[in-house]
């Protein structure tokens, strides 16, 4: 009998397939995980409009899921001052940014939001008791953006963050239009209370700016106001509360009265600051004001309620 013993096996090569340590995997599984996640959190899968807010107010998101389309905007707040005559005006604006991408844009890109903005500017003042800071609170300003314009509220000298100016009111409000870079002939100036004696005083000068539309909200200064000439047409939108305890309603039809191309919304409300109160219905009456510079004519003289 034979017996054949089989020789001693060298010990086994390895095969040149490296295999990845644990560590290494877990990581590569930690970071897929997280990217899926960040994926999931930017284009959540409802087209649910996507809000957020800063300090300087809120952004909008559009209701685009995909990344790759072109309709992605945002709504920026942006906090900014200008020289004006001896002081410097605070101000804020908004407008449209459209991105290629769906994600927050810069800082920088704040000014170049009219870039993409086609609308008019709505240039809003404000009364003895707010500041700029209150058309973002409100969400006005921001409503006003979404409708396509661009919007800048500004703090009145003395008032908020901008100094008293030695200024006359009316020459002040003219130069504050230049100095912001604006065309007076696509402003829609918001002048609400307090404000009227800038605003009415502006349309004053010789010769008035040739704006493209004054909403005048329980303005200040109607009696003093001397009026505008028939070869001055300014489309203009009046707007009171039917019960204001501060200025009587009387008051919107003088200056009806005095402004050839004008038409006159009454508020249910017994608040001076309606436009606060009544945000929805304030919004409305304002975009379609706004809507109809683009189109006809406003129809001179009317009152609605």
């Amino acid at each position: 009998m034979h017996i054949v013993f089989a020789p001693d096996r060298p010990p086994t090569e390895p095969t040149g397939r490296s295999q990845k340590p644990r560590s290494a995997r877990s990581l590569l599984v930690v970071t897929i995980t997280a990217l899926l996640l960040l994926t999931a959190w930017s284009y959540p899968p409802n087209h649910a409009t996507q809000e957020s807010q800063n300090s300087f107010g809120d952004h909008h998101r559009s209701t685009n899921r995909y990344p790759n389309q072109s309709n992605c905007r945002w709504y920026r707040i942006c906090e900014r001052s200008v020289e004006v005559s001896d002081t410097t005006v605070s101000y804020v604006e908004t407008g449209k940014i459209k991105r290629a991408r769906c994600h927050r844009p810069r800082r920088s890109q704040c000014a170049r939001s009219d870039r993409y903005t086609k609308g008019k500017t709505l240039l809003f003042l404000h009364g003895r008791a707010f500041t700029k800071q209150d058309w973002i609170d409100s969400g006005i300003l921001r409503k006003a953006a979404r409708a396509g314009n661009k919007a800048i509220a500004i703090d009145l000298p003395g008032y908020g963050d901008t100094p008293a100016t030695t200024s006359e009111n009316g020459q002040f409000l003219a130069d504050t239009i230049q100095a912001l870079g604006l065309s007076p002939e696509s402003v829609v100036l918001v002048s609400p209370s307090l404000s009227g004696f800038h605003s009415l005083a502006m349309l004053e000068l010789d010769p008035p700016p040739t704006l493209a539309g004054y909403v005048a909200i329980s303005p200040k200064g109607v009696p003093t106001f001397a009026g505008l000439t028939p070869e001055t047409t300014i489309p203009t939108l009046i707007m009171w509360a039917d019960n204001d305890p501060a200025i009587p309603t009387s008051q919107a039809e003088l200056l009806a009265s005095k402004i050839p191309d004008s038409q006159i919304k009454l508020f249910e409300s017994n608040t001076h600051p309606f436009y606060f109160d009544l945000t929805t219905e304030f919004n409305r009456e304002l975009a379609l004001f706004v809507r109809s510079l683009n189109h006809k004519p406003q129809t001179a003289n009317a009152v609605s309620t």
